[in-house]
């Protein structure tokens, strides 16, 4: 997961802070143990880290 390239790109460009929101969604995703959740968190965070 690129979650901490996430964090980084959203605090840059004024996104506030959503660090906890993403931490708490990966820590739901890592318990559920679903591979689609897996899946579609990866996008979610790449997505986020290329907001560049």
């Amino acid at each position: 997961m690129q979650i901490q390239n996430a964090i980084n790109a959203t605090s840059t460009r004024g996104g506030g802070n959503i660090e906890p929101a993403l931490r708490e969604l990966s820590d739901a995703v890592e318990t559920s143990g679903s591979p689609e959740a897996r899946d579609s968190f990866d996008t979610l965070t790449e997505e986020l880290a290329n907001l560049n």
